[in-house]
């Protein structure tokens, strides 16, 4: 093996997933109650499944839309990793079909790692929120909405998040022959406080324009939707009612037209007033971290500018005193960095006034 790579163990941890969607229809879930005779039973039936390298492993299979597993699969590798990329999946359990897929997503474990050999930072993610996105959602039998899969209605679906960490350990080599795919159950879960507080969002969207609709829709009106988990989401009956009385997160039901006579493409008529749709959304307050990066970004421009101001002076004909005033301004910058970076300090040393202090970057993180 050469030197440049190490044995490492890969500790994957899932501690449970929400807003997961039924992929059972309203008929099957309500049979499939009458036969289990629980009204807990919900029609979904999760596992993680982890592919790596010739290994898989997968997690416990439980029922309802919020799985818990708390359980944490180890996975034997080499650092640099010889296999860059891992793949996550989110399956449902089927006891006489074959396992449909709810989502699945790929992590770069150079992403969530230190290239630089001399650094060894290993892989490390979380524990964090994995937002879940899919094909449109899959039934069993015939429905209303058998047309999502042929480009109507819902598009790229929201199936949910995933609470997951990622740790890496080095393993002695003589060891690593030996070592099988290994689980642990009971692991707790992260503290509370590692996450933001909560919050209420407004996420809305706008539609400009709409065209080369095939004519293979139909002569029927079409309408969009704005939905994030079940938010907005309406199921047929609401939304026959939404369409009668229009809602924020439905538009109205555009009639199509032909693009220049043409037969076989039409378009809608979005021109001049634009439809916005809005929704609120719950969740965590993950703001403070592009208020980190603003901060950082505009000190990296005033730091540059005052520096280059600075380097003109000292060939210019400018008295020691006011260089050394100017270069006490740039330290006491930089000393202060995090904390109020985005004052410029200079003009607080002009007014005689201490500028806020906000939180330093330890404090936020």
């Amino acid at each position: 093996m050469p030197r440049s790579l190490f044995p490492v163990q890969l500790k994957i941890i899932f501690f449970t997933a929400t807003e997961l969607p039924g992929i059972m229809a309203d008929f099957l879930t309500t049979v499939s109650k009458k036969i289990i005779q629980s009204d807990t039973w919900e029609p979904t039936d999760p596992y993680v499944e982890v592919p790596y390298n010739t290994m898989v492993v997968k997690t416990e299979v439980r029922n309802g839309t919020t799985p818990v597993w708390g359980e944490a699969l180890y996975l034997i590798g080499r650092f640099s990793p010889l296999v860059r990329i891992i793949k996550i999946s989110l399956e449902g359990h089927a006891a006489i079909q074959k396992d449909r897929i709810i989502s699945s997503f790929f992590i770069d474990l150079f992403l969530i790692s230190e290239s630089n050999p001399s650094a060894v930072f290993l892989p490390t993610l979380g524990p964090t929120w994995i937002f879940l996105y899919g094909s449109p959602r899959e039934y069993t039998i015939s429905t209303d909405q058998d047309g999502l899969s042929e480009g109507m209605s819902e598009a790229v679906c929201y199936k949910g998040r995933l609470l997951m960490a990622i740790e890496c350990h080095p393993v002695n080599a003589e060891n690593t022959l030996t070592m099988n795919i290994q689980k642990e159950t009971g692991i707790e879960f992260p503290e509370a406080h590692i996450f933001p507080m909560k919050r209420t969002f407004l996420l809305f969207g706008c539609i400009y324009y709409v065209s080369m609709i095939d004519k293979s829709f139909g002569n029927t009106t079409i309408s969009f939707e704005l939905s994030i988990d079940p938010i907005g989401y309406l199921n047929p009956q609401e939304l026959t009612a939404a369409i009668r009385n229009p809602v924020s997160l439905l538009t109205r039901a555009y009639p199509r037209i032909s693009i220049d006579n043409n037969k076989d493409y039409f378009r809608l008529p979005i021109d001049l007033q634009k439809t916005i749709l809005f929704t609120k959304y719950l969740f965590h307050n993950y703001i403070y971290r592009m208020a980190l990066s603003n901060r950082l970004k505009h000190a990296f421009k005033y730091l540059f500018k005052i520096i280059r101001e600075f380097d003109s002076k000292i060939n210019s004909k400018i008295s020691n005193e006011i260089l050394l005033q100017e270069y006490r301004i740039i330290e006491n910058y930089i000393h202060t960095l995090p904390c109020g970076c985005a004052d410029h300090m200079k003009d607080s040393v002009k007014l005689g006034t201490t500028p806020a202090v906000h939180p330093n970057l330890y404090e936020l993180l």
